[in-house]
Formats: C-alpha cells, structure tokens, sequence
C-alpha cells in the first residue's frame, strides 16, 4: 500500500513537472481549434485536413499534426504503435515515460479484475546474440512487471517470458523493424 502511494505521489509530480513545462507547440496541442484549451476530437483534426480520424498516415505511420507558435501546421509521422506494447530503446530495459500511463491502465484494469491473468512477454530486435536478446527481453518484462506490480497488482496476476529476438513484429533489418521489435506486450 505504501509502495502504491509512493508511485502514485511520484507520478503525479512527474505530470505536473512536464505540464509546467509545456509551452509554445506542445501547448497548442491540448487546445482545440475553437480555444476552448477542450482536447479536440479525432473529427476536429480530420476536418481542419490533418489525419483521418484514425491518426494514421497514408503508409500506416502514426500521424500528429504539430502546430508550431506562427500558426503552421506540421505533420510528424512515426510507427503506428500498438496498445498493448510497450516499446524501446536500443540495448535498453529503461521504460520510456511515454508509456507510464499505458502501464498504469494495465495495472488499473489488473487490480479492478483479481481473477485476471495477464503475460508479459518481453521482445528485442535481431542484433546480439540469441543468449543476450534474451537475457534482454526477460529485463524488459520485468520492468514492466516491477511497474505493474507497485500499483497494486497481485504478483500471481502476471507471468513473464523473453522470446529475444525469435518473434519480431516487424521481419527485416533496418531501425524500422528494430524499433517495432524492442518491446513488452501485454497479453491477457
């Protein structure tokens, strides 16, 4: 329970920290196009001719129209993410805050479900040997897991294994693969 309070005190202040920070472009990006500061809604974006609805570009990319402080739009791509996947960076276990509040929705829909079973199956692209990728994907899962379990989670709730580098996401060589294939799923 404290453990709990603990991370939940530190995550709020990790929140508040990055929304002080926020200003110019990434500001813009909580407002809606009329300026009610309202987050705008996925037909809002589509009709001011930015993404579809979806937020999926022409290629399958994830698409973000980023407004700059003179009013100009600018449209950054990037891999179309998954939901349940938590991505990273290369040779590393390090959870990336961006995906702090898709670990506390798995943890929240864990504790309200106790019954629940989840698996944490822990991924690295095709660079290193097999023994290291691994050793690599366990690390990456048991960060998620550690995460997980500091919000209340019972620890029967959640199994973990590493396939390193035998089930990659996205086959092939190159960072466009490698980026997609550094990852944790959570499977239900």
């Amino acid at each position: 329970m404290v453990k709990q309070r603990l991370l939940n005190v530190l995550m709020a202040g990790v929140l508040v920290t990055l929304g002080a920070c926020a200003t110019g472009p990434t500001q813009q990006l909580l407002e809606s196009a009329d300026g009610t500061g309202q987050a705008g809604s996925a037909t809002g974006a589509a009709g001011q001719g930015g993404p579809d609805a979806t937020g999926l570009g022409t290629e399958g990319d994830l698409s973000i129209d980023i407004l700059d402080e003179g009013g100009s739009t600018e449209v950054v791509t990037g891999p179309a993410y998954r939901d349940n996947t938590i991505y990273f960076d290369y040779n590393s276990s390090e959870i990336r805050d961006e995906f702090l509040p898709l670990i506390i929705r798995m943890a929240k829909s864990l504790e309200d479900n106790p019954g629940k079973q989840a698996r944490l199956e822990g991924h690295a692209d095709e660079r290193g040997t097999r023994e290291y990728n691994l050793a690599l994907g366990e690390r990456r899962a048991q960060e998620v897991r550690n995460l997980v379990l500091l919000q209340g989670v019972g620890e029967g709730q959640l199994d973990v294994i590493s396939y390193g580098e035998e089930k990659p996401a996205m086959p092939g060589s190159g960072e466009a693969s490698w980026e997609l294939n550094r990852r944790v799923e959570l499977v239900y």
